[in-house]
């Protein structure tokens, strides 16, 4: 295996995960819409740094992360994150890039922003409330000005993860 690359910023080195693509079903519209709004591997890197801008140090970053694969595929939802601490997997629904293709570089921008930031997040074992985690991933989205429309000052809470962003914000 090769070594993984480190990532230079402001804030230091940090080491950097392998960022792999994979697409099921290069006919979907989703596909234009995705690679017509963003570069995959910028997109991933900097969700990656944000990740560790928002929730680490240099020297506390974790580092068990050496692989993240980015799956694009039709399915219900959104995005989820699932994989072994060292592999990590993001499935990527192109049905919803289609549904906000009008907006789609930032919202794909913010969904990925999101979704690795559970590849690097702690769980306390499984004991952290599943609003705490997707809170936490949340406000990382919102520190790097990727809200969407709903999130927006003046906007109506909509539910209970709204409600806890809002108040992970406000700590924050």
């Amino acid at each position: 295996m090769p070594p993984v690359p480190i990532l230079a910023s402001a804030q230091g080195s940090w080491t950097f995960p392998t960022l792999k693509l994979r697409v099921d079903d290069l006919e979907h519209k989703g596909v234009d819409v995705f690679f017509g709004a963003i570069n995959p591997k910028e997109v991933l890197r900097r969700a990656v740094e944000a990740s560790f801008k928002w929730l680490y140090t240099p020297e506390t970053t974790a580092t068990n992360v050496e692989e993240i694969l980015l799956v694009l595929k039709s399915m219900d939802g959104v995005a989820h994150t699932s994989g072994s601490p060292t592999h990590k997997q993001i499935h990527f629904s192109l049905d919803y890039i289609v549904d906000t293709q009008d907006r789609a570089e930032h919202e794909i921008t913010g969904v990925l922003v999101h979704e690795v930031v559970h590849c690097f997040q702690h769980n306390a074992n499984n004991t952290c409330p599943g609003g705490l985690i997707e809170g936490i991933a949340d406000y990382v989205r919102l520190k790097e000005g990727l809200a969407p429309p709903h999130w927006e000052k003046g906007a109506e809470i909509t539910g209970k993860l709204d409600m806890k962003l809002r108040h992970i914000s406000w700590i924050g």
